[in-house]
């Protein structure tokens, strides 16, 4: 029970119900213990089916309104690097969008059934200033919410304006489209992808989101191929490294990957 409360707390039952079986096979696992991984597996099956229309169905307002967007995190993990959707859980959709047009996206999507929630409030106006995302948005059918960021990474809170990965032209143009039922999506590229996770944990969370880092990193790093040299060089320039290379350390301590190239005499 101790293992499970904490398996529910992050998140981990899906991924739990798909590992158990080929790490420990034949292992007696109390029955009412797989009977809940087994139903907590089907449950983000179905829910990940539910994100992927919504995805596609946010994607169409903002392409027919010539919006570039990206979108974020799990949106890409869980369809295009865990080797099913389901092992990675999404409580909301993440999507990031040029500074510049954050205020006239966020009205396009208005525009288009999307909502606000009363229990998120804020002028959005003011979110520009001091935040990375506007409150979250509802989608028309009320079942998942939309976070909007023009940031990628926490502003100074010094008022002192620091860079943003997502200010670099080079993040826009190495943007990949990877399709969800058979349409091209806009994704951060995997180096990218793989920066921002590791800067979200350490810096924005301080490693307080949990475990479910690893398993991101591990999955992403396996299935595709990782720009280390561009990905220092971005983590260098941010004063980044020691946050990554504590990242990757801690996956490597539970996971089998690939080679990392990461580290240099300036970690």
């Amino acid at each position: 029970e101790i293992v499970m409360r904490m398996v529910r707390q992050h998140r981990l039952a899906p991924l739990l119900h798909w590992s158990l079986p080929q790490r420990y096979p034949g292992e007696n696992i109390p029955e009412e213990v797989t009977a809940e991984l087994a139903e907590s597996f089907r449950n983000s099956s179905l829910r990940s089916l539910i994100l992927q229309r919504e995805l596609v169905q946010m994607h169409t307002v903002l392409d027919k309104a010539n919006i570039p967007y990206a979108a974020l995190k799990g949106a890409y993990l869980a369809f295009h690097a865990y080797p099913h959707a389901a092992l990675r859980p999404m409580r909301d959709l993440d999507i990031l969008v040029p500074r510049e047009m954050a205020l006239d996206a966020h009205q396009i999507l208005i525009d288009a059934g999307y909502w606000r929630p009363k229990q998120y409030r804020g002028d959005i106006h003011a979110c520009l200033e001091v935040d990375k995302h506007f409150p979250p948005l509802r989608s028309p059918s009320g079942k998942v919410d939309i976070e909007m960021h023009f940031r990628l990474f926490n502003p100074a809170r010094d008022g002192q304006e620091k860079p943003d990965l997502s200010d670099n032209p080079g993040l826009w143009q190495r943007l990949i489209h990877r399709p969800i039922a058979n349409k091209p999506l806009p994704y951060l590229s995997p180096t990218d992808l793989l920066l921002h996770l590791m800067i979200h944990a350490a810096y924005d969370h301080r490693f307080n989101n949990g475990p479910l880092l690893m398993s991101d990193l591990a999955y992403l790093i396996d299935s595709h191929d990782i720009d280390w040299p561009l990905l220092r060089q971005l983590a260098h320039g941010g004063d980044w490294s020691r946050g990554c290379l504590l990242s990757l350390q801690m996956t490597e301590r539970y996971y089998e990957l690939p080679r990392i190239d990461f580290a240099d005499s300036d970690s």
